[in-house]
């Protein structure tokens, strides 16, 4: 983001500076498991996810904080993948067998911390199933692959069939498999693979998963093909100098044909016009998160009254579309 501070003198000179602000978003932690209940014996998966800057190769720290049923955990430590991802297993006990107990378990990495409550029921007790369906990633091109995961929760989630369809199927998508068996901890997995039905348009798809009686869908969206257009606009503030050698903060504007900011794009900026043309702080910048890139433009101090110059600023992405903006001298 671009702050511009300006001073201005009784006499009417005056002159800017452009500041940049940087931001990082700060690191938050939080911490789940599935399933949240579930008898001796069986397994969960403990997911401690780290959001915002820097968030990938961070060493987590598993504890069992409570500990009623004897848990155990598979590891007391694990690395954050580059989803901010870092996962153990943990094992409910069969300690106080025929009593529902709770147990806890505690994630840190550094300073953060976050815990997650695990129900172990008692002997005799039945979990109703439950089934949750996850999709990564969930918006693909044609032709490229999502893994999909059906959960099954609840007593004997194991060695059980499930039924995979494809219910809204607008790009032509095909699954890997009709049906998949749960593992030790109730996932079954397939691959989706997106078709290229309505090969120019952003369409969606559902995946649904069915076992012992219950069922669950995803969408997975599949991208077009469309040519993305972007427009930009340039203005300059003031646009008309105030002084022969003063300054003029010239920002670009780039946006998508939706009208959208779009960011990170390389703003190339040039100057013309009636010689001498004046000078550009920076004849390149990189658009932030509301789609401005800018430059300050410097007058030569000898140019001629009426004098003008032009500055103009394109892109190379989207069409490259240029625009441009004329700068006047006292």
């Amino acid at each position: 983001m671009y702050d511009t501070v300006r001073a201005t003198l009784a006499n009417g000179s005056t002159n800017f500076v452009v500041i940049t602000r940087s931001s990082t978003t700060p690191l938050a932690l939080t911490v789940a498991a599935a399933p949240a209940t579930l008898n001796a014996g069986q397994v969960s998966i403990v997911t401690a996810r780290l959001t915002g800057a820097n968030n990938a190769g961070v060493a987590v720290s598993f504890t069992l904080a409570v500990n009623n049923s004897g848990a155990t955990l598979s590891a007391s430590t694990a690395i954050t993948d580059g989803t901010g991802n870092a996962v153990v297993t943990y094992s409910a006990g069969a300690n106080n067998p025929t009593q529902t107990v709770s147990d806890s378990v505690r994630a840190s990495a550094g300073a953060m911390s976050g815990a997650v409550a695990i129900t172990r029921v008692g002997a005799g007790v039945v979990i109703p199933p439950s089934i949750a369906v996850a999709v990564a990633p969930a918006s693909v091109s044609a032709g490229q692959a999502s893994i999909v995961t059906a959960t099954l929760t609840g007593t004997n989630n194991s060695g059980v069939t499930v039924t995979f369809t494809l219910p809204l199927n607008n790009s032509g998508a095909t699954l890997s498999s009709s049906t998949a068996i749960t593992d030790g901890t109730g996932r079954a997995v397939v691959t989706y693979t997106a078709g290229a039905s309505n090969p120019t348009m952003n369409v969606s798809d559902t995946v649904q998963a069915a076992a012992v009686g219950i069922s669950s869908t995803a969408v997975i969206t599949r991208t077009g093909t469309a040519t993305l257009a972007y427009s930009i606009t340039v203005s300059a503030s003031p646009a008309t100098l105030t002084a022969k050698n003063s300054n003029s903060v010239v920002t670009a504007t780039v946006r998508d044909n939706l009208g959208a900011a779009i960011s990170g794009v390389t703003v190339n900026f040039a100057v013309s016009g009636v010689l001498p043309v004046g000078t550009l702080s920076v004849a390149a910048a990189t658009t932030g998160g509301s789609g401005n890139a800018s430059t300050t433009f410097t007058g030569n101090g000898v140019a001629a009254t009426d004098a003008t110059s032009v500055v103009t600023a394109s892109i190379t992405v989207g069409g490259s579309p240029s625009a441009s903006v004329i700068i006047t001298y006292p």
